[in-house]
């Protein structure tokens, strides 16, 4: 398997980004009962709150934000210094990956799965994880400026996981506390509808349409087994680092069972989803 350096920068659940010259500024709204944390897989550790983190070591891209087509984008709309609980601060990455792709079960009267409160205008699909990949030459460089994190790659791929959102099943009264959140953290914030019954399709369901590695991305990566790989046949990273934080967190919980029954804990990611997950307004949203 040929070797490609690349940081695959994973992001969970709701943020806030814009651009500010050739830097992304990505916030990590403070809403009560999320929990923020970054860090290697499995392994993320809590994000100091008011902190500001800087990604360092990456080549820059040149993918532009405003260049995604799946994140709820409020053009009219920017951020203010209220309400973070942590902010980003990144280089243009090579690329953006929008993946596992909510469709409503039932649309909203336009069609949407989602649209603003003001003017109607909507969203027909919504990416469930955002994956920004960035090249680098020296892994010894790469750091998480502000965040205690140890990179380790394998076979070239390093990822870097950031969460922003609930370990459990999210309620109206969640949604209430979002929504007042993003309208201090967004001036102009004009409230977000969403359909109910609205789902990612499963992250191991790669001959979904909407699981966009294969149908949607300029460059298709493979889903082989149980990774994903570049179009060069490289490793990218595992296809369970796409699960939903607060289903990884239940199928953990099941760890101790499966060793106290004498089953191999490889079973631990094939076996059924403990809970289904609805889509949540814990989702990425761009100003400018």
């Amino acid at each position: 398997m040929p070797v490609q350096r690349s940081l695959y920068l994973f992001f969970h659940g709701l943020t806030a980004a814009r651009e500010k010259g050739s830097q992304l500024e990505i916030v990590l709204p403070r809403v009560p009962g999320h929990v923020f944390r970054a860090g290697t897989w499995l392994a993320e550790t809590p994000i100091e709150l008011g902190s500001v983190l800087r990604l360092q070591g990456v080549t820059p891209g040149q993918t532009s934000y405003y260049s995604t087509k799946f994140a709820v984008h409020l053009p009219d709309c920017a951020l203010t210094n209220k309400s973070r609980a942590s902010t980003i601060l990144l280089p243009r990455p090579r690329q953006i990956l929008e993946l596992l792709l909510a469709t409503p079960l039932v649309p909203l009267p336009g069609g949407n799965l989602a649209e603003r409160k003001d003017t109607g205008a909507g969203w027909k699909q919504i990416a469930s994880v955002q994956v920004l990949v960035y090249d680098y030459t020296d892994e010894n460089e790469i750091s998480l400026d502000g965040h205690y994190w140890e990179p380790s790659a394998t076979g070239g791929a390093i990822s870097l996981h950031v969460i922003s959102t609930s370990l459990a099943r999210e309620d109206k009264e969640h949604e209430l506390a979002t929504e007042g959140t993003l309208a201090r953290l967004i001036r102009g914030f004009p409230g977000i509808r969403f359909a109910k019954q609205a789902y990612p399709p499963d992250w191991r369901d790669t001959r979904n349409p909407d699981y966009n590695l294969p149908t949607v991305l300029p460059r298709a990566f493979i889903a082989r087994g149980e990774f994903i790989e570049t179009p060069q046949g490289a490793l990218a990273f595992a296809q369970a680092e796409l699960e939903h934080i607060a289903t990884r967190m239940a199928r953990i919980a099941r760890l101790g069972r499966l060793k106290q029954e004498g089953y191999p804990t490889e079973y631990l990611w094939r076996m059924p989803d403990p809970l289904g997950e609805n889509l949540t307004d814990c989702i990425p949203f761009g100003t400018h």
